[in-house]
């Protein structure tokens, strides 16, 4: 399993979409097997727009893990804002909550976790492979 941890505590700063991007494209270099027409895109999307929302809503990110799971890209931010991701803007036609929906259709499963020590979890599962079995 390749695994890249980034985060505002070992970097002494905020991660940016950015890095974010620049981090799943060389996770996605070691991947050896084949990859779907969409999946570095997907990726890369899922990534950017976590991250995004972690510093526009949440006050930044506190962790970024990638990791490449039996046919997958798991990434996991973390943010300290237990709240959200909020759908309201999406249900009510009002212009915001396009990026969650680019997440959610970019990903076989979407989790958000809170946990005890607060803030929120959310990772997403990406296929890179034709067939792979969501996790």
């Amino acid at each position: 399993m390749a695994l890249l941890r980034l985060g505002d505590t070992m970097r002494g700063r905020p991660l940016t979409a950015r890095e974010a991007r620049e981090a799943v494209r060389s996770l996605l270099r070691q991947y050896t097997g084949p990859l779907t027409a969409t999946a570095e895109q997907d990726c890369v999307i899922v990534a950017s727009e976590l991250v995004s929302n972690a510093l526009a809503h949440a006050g930044g990110v506190t962790a970024f893990i990638a990791a490449l799971l039996d046919g997958h890209l798991e990434i996991t931010v973390c943010d300290a804002v237990s709240a959200g991701p909020d759908q309201t803007d999406v249900r009510a036609g009002l212009g915001g909550g396009h990026g969650w929906k680019v997440v959610n259709a970019a990903c076989g499963i979407v989790t958000v976790t809170r946990p005890r020590t607060g803030g929120k979890r959310i990772r997403g599962h990406i296929a890179l492979t034709t067939g792979a079995t969501p996790l």
